[in-house]
């Protein structure tokens, strides 16, 4: 709720756009079949509720707003259809300069062809990590639940090397114990910060 009324205060105070709040998924969905919009900000757990068939327009440009610090390994829904994502961490002027960038947009929709290179396809990339790329997979299976075992078999390694990337891992990310590690890989695949 802040949130909402604090994008719309900012959307105002920069005069980015004509802002209307809908207060629920039904109101929304009746504002975006009726009334045109060129940009949507949209909650992302209310995205589901909306659906993609409301959210999917070649005339707008849909910008999730989640408490993410980035995408992260599970999708959020309505992504396919959205320019990019907003998080609720984002310090007052990244977020004023990203809806500056969807706002001066000229293009009327996401086309994923055309849209590569935008500010906001750039919010879906998921931050690097201070990892090798066969310890990052190895810490993306753990996050996923994976065990030794299982990894290993993935991967066709043996166990004691899989065991050998999580101490090489636990070491690189400053963790203590193996139900750190797990935390930390759960927590950066949905999309959150390590610590």
């Amino acid at each position: 709720m802040l949130v909402r009324h604090g994008l719309a205060h900012l959307l105002q105070a920069e005069r980015l756009a004509r802002v209307s709040v809908a207060s629920s998924a039904r109101q929304a969905r009746n504002w975006l079949r009726r009334r045109p919009f060129d940009v949507v900000l949209v909650d992302a757990a209310q995205a589901e509720a909306l659906g993609e068939a409301v959210l999917q327009c070649e005339s707008r440009r849909t910008v999730l707003v989640t408490p993410r610090d980035h995408a992260g390994g599970t999708p959020l829904p309505a992504s396919a259809c959205a320019c990019g994502m907003l998080s609720e961490t984002r310090d007052e002027a990244a977020t004023i300069e990203l809806l500056r960038s969807v706002a001066r947009c000229a293009r009327a929709g996401f086309q994923s062809e055309r849209c590569g290179e935008c500010t906001l396809r750039r919010t879906w990339r998921r931050p690097p990590l201070p990892l090798s790329p066969r310890e990052t997979e190895i810490f993306v299976r753990i996050g996923a639940g994976e065990g030794p075992q299982r990894i290993a078999s993935e991967l066709g390694l043996s166990v004691k090397t899989v065991e050998c990337h999580r101490e090489k891992i636990k070491h690189k990310l400053g963790l203590q114990d193996g139900e750190a590690l797990r935390v930390a890989a759960l927590r950066w695949r949905e999309g959150y910060r390590l610590a």
